[in-house]
């Protein structure tokens, strides 16, 4: 489990998922240690959801749910419920999303977990945004950062301002905007998290292809192809292309074309690998 969770630090989430397997496929299910169980197999889903295997995640999830009351350890079990409303939250099932986000933010405070009450509420203001409730959206966002400085582990931070980001955007707000989504940038930068910096540049390229800037943008949407292609972040890969077909478009036919056959080459991998194929969203 120990590697795992070094691999995964390293960015690494091929071998972190493919060590935390091994950890299930060796565990003695009448051993002393039941609880690490629980913990191996929060880890896989949670690995899995990074990857953006979506579908695999929420197996996992529901395989795991009726064990919640056996799990005596709260943040084990906060992670299924930050888990399972990430994932409805990806899937679009925005009122699943809700329920369970709701539920676990009241075990979090409850339990004054810190960690959880600011990805519970992450995953809510995500939840509103998408549904227009824009106050609410900022509320929620709001009332995560205000957990921030009390997190071991500052990555997760850049999360926050990727969708504040999103939401200033749709508020029309272009300098706020860039300016939360440079922030993102300069999280995943510093604390090495390759996956969020991919999708802070992403985030960003789409913000300035909004605003009519395509060259820029292609510049954003190349650095996060790089990322994606050097890392195996193979959706990001996917969404990178897009934008960068995207920015191309109009401008270079030549560029843009070649953006079409590898997007459509990308997206025929990922249906082998998923049956159903997911754009992420981070």
């Amino acid at each position: 489990m120990e590697l795992a969770i070094c691999e995964y630090f390293q960015n690494d989430l091929d071998n972190a998922l493919k060590f935390t397997e091994s950890g299930i496929d060796a565990f003695q299910m009448d051993g002393e240690r039941q609880d690490v169980w629980y913990l191996l197999q929060a880890n896989k889903g949670l690995y899995l959801e990074r990857i953006g295997r979506i579908g695999s995640a929420m197996k996992v999830v529901e395989d795991n749910w009726k064990e919640l009351p056996r799990i005596e350890n709260i943040l084990v079990k906060l992670v299924f419920y930050w888990l399972r409303s990430e994932l409805n939250y990806r899937l679009e099932m925005d009122e699943e999303a809700l329920h369970y986000a709701m539920e676990g933010l009241e075990l979090a405070r409850i339990n004054r977990e810190f960690s959880s009450i600011y990805s519970l509420s992450t995953v809510l203001g995500s939840v509103y945004l998408r549904k227009g409730e824009l106050d609410k959206a900022e509320e929620s966002f709001t009332n995560a950062l205000g957990c921030a400085d009390k997190l071991g582990d500052k990555k997760s931070v850049a999360n926050i301002y990727i969708r504040l980001g999103s939401l200033y955007k749709l508020k029309d707000q272009h300098e706020q905007a860039a300016q939360a989504l440079e922030k993102a940038i300069q999280i995943g930068k510093e604390c090495n998290d390759m996956p969020r910096l991919t999708s802070a540049y992403i985030a960003m390229g789409e913000l300035l292809l909004f605003k009519g800037k395509q060259r820029e943008a292609a510049e954003y949407f190349n650095e996060s192809l790089n990322l994606a292609k050097k890392y195996n972040l193979k959706k990001r890969e996917h969404r990178a292309l897009y934008g960068l077909a995207s920015s191309w478009k109009g401008i270079d036919e030549q560029e843009f074309q070649k953006c079409m056959l590898n997007m459509h080459q990308l997206q025929e991998q990922l249906r082998q690998t998923e049956r159903v194929f997911f754009d992420e969203v981070d």
